[in-house]
């Protein structure tokens, strides 16, 4: 996701940009269908409850707003609690930049979907999919004793050089011994375990329409807590979080157990009444929290292309040297 948005950033700034992507399966045609027809392996939390909020939709209307309109022609859902759900008792009323709360928000593989026919359509951006990375290519190096970037190598054992190499593979990436392969030091890395489990599942109407919010999206109940948000095209997804170590919660994972625990919440009981649009319980676990910094003392670990440069504020959309991974 984050990839997509920043591929057509770069783009949108004159850079070429070639974007791979591991996974080998394009998105349908139609986001609609996303949900039932695309497989993406190489993403745990693809069909897990997904919220894209203010920060995200406000990127999106200021630079990418076409891209804002597709997710709204493909049914994303525009939602801002304090405007459409809270009582204005509770709020205080409507204020000045107020709106900067409000979602664009879908299930994660039709926002996806749609990210991904935009970037595909984009000029200056070739994605290729079924093209994982196996490491960094090095060259000449412009800083004493600092390995320079040139390019990646794919495990089909294409080279492809690139004045700029963004790693966007996530918390697992294995940068950390791509560096150490061309002689660099491995980045400093702070990990923790954040201690949860999500067990999740999406639901739809028959008209359209989503439950009515009771109460807030996240709501702790002591030893779990539910997450309750409206998706696209008449969905919305219910989440249940425990720790991961609590034991008796495990048999979460199971329809039947989880129908019952969300049942009892009488909050969220209601979310329930929709049809499943799932076949199962999702569950993802073992989430990190993961600090790499890539200065070690002092000095950064690799160093890339010095004519590239951040664009500037406001971004000078001419043409702009570069080509990027």
């Amino acid at each position: 996701m984050v990839a997509l948005g920043a591929a057509m950033l770069l783009a949108g700034d004159g850079h070429e940009v070639i974007m791979l992507e591991r996974d080998p399966d394009r998105p349908p045609g139609q986001p609609a269908d996303a949900w039932d027809q695309w497989q993406r392996p190489g993403l745990n939390q693809f069909r897990l409850p997904h919220a894209f909020q203010g920060g995200f939709r406000s990127v999106l209307d200021t630079e990418l707003p076409a891209a804002s309109k597709a997710l709204e022609a493909a049914g994303a859902l525009r939602l801002n609690f304090i405007r459409d759900v809270l009582p204005a008792t509770m709020t205080g009323g409507w204020r000045d930049g107020d709106e900067s709360y409000e979602w664009l928000t879908a299930r994660r593989p039709v926002m996806e979907a749609v990210l991904a026919a935009q970037a595909e359509a984009a000029d200056g951006i070739e994605v290729q999919r079924g093209a994982g990375v196996t490491g960094l290519i090095s060259g000449t190096s412009v800083i004493p004793g600092v390995p320079h970037v040139t390019g990646v190598q794919t495990r089909a054992g294409e080279v492809i050089p690139a004045d700029l190499v963004v790693d966007m593979s996530g918390r697992r990436s294995a940068l950390p011994g791509w560096l150490a392969d061309i002689g660099a030091p491995r980045p400093v890395e702070e990990l923790e375990d954040c201690g949860f489990v999500y067990y999740g599942r999406h639901f739809k109407s028959a008209d359209g329409s989503v439950p009515p919010l009771i109460g807030p999206p996240q709501i702790s109940w002591g030893t779990i807590t539910s997450l309750t948000l409206p998706c696209d095209n008449g969905t919305w997804s219910v989440g249940l979080v425990t720790s991961s170590k609590d034991t008796a919660m495990r048999p979460l994972r199971e329809a039947g157990q989880w129908q019952a625990v969300a049942r009892s919440l009488p909050l969220v009981a209601h979310w329930l009444d929709g049809s499943p649009a799932d076949d199962g319980v999702r569950v993802t676990a073992h989430l990190e929290d993961r600090h790499r910094d890539f200065v070690v003392d002092g000095r950064a670990v690799v160093s890339r292309h010095p004519r590239h440069r951040p664009a500037p504020a406001g971004r000078d959309r001419g043409r702009r040297p570069g080509r990027h991974l």
